[in-house]
């Protein structure tokens, strides 16, 4: 199973949103997760993602709240990650600057590597 990045953050983003009072820092909801095979967990730069932002021509309410505040792009980030380290099998790409087709390069090696595809 491959899942995008805002799935696998479910918990890291309610940590995020409530701090200290969260309700996921005192419950362990793991049993409740798909539990996959392989993470592929795509970044990139704050740069990158104001200059995507713009490409797009539009914005969401996160990405008006993030490019404003770069900080809590940064703690975001840090939340994710740390909850990716309860995961044996996670590929990590910062996407900046890099074509989509190094990338898929990348993903489909990785998964060949782990026996996934």
């Amino acid at each position: 199973i491959l899942q995008d990045r805002y799935w696998m953050s479910v918990v890291a983003y309610g940590r995020f949103l409530n701090g200290e009072k969260s309700l996921h820092n005192s419950i362990d909801l793991s049993e409740w997760m798909i539990k996959p095979d392989a993470i592929i967990y795509l970044q990139c730069s704050l740069e990158e993602k104001v200059r995507r932002s713009k490409v797009r021509n539009r914005q969401s309410g996160l990405d008006k709240l993030f490019l404003a505040q770069p900080e809590l792009v940064n703690k975001l980030e840090l939340e994710i990650i740390s909850s990716l380290k309860n995961f044996e099998k996670v590929l990590s790409i910062d996407t900046t600057n890099i074509p989509v087709s190094i990338v898929a390069d990348r993903v489909e090696e990785y998964l060949k590597n782990e026996r996934l595809l």
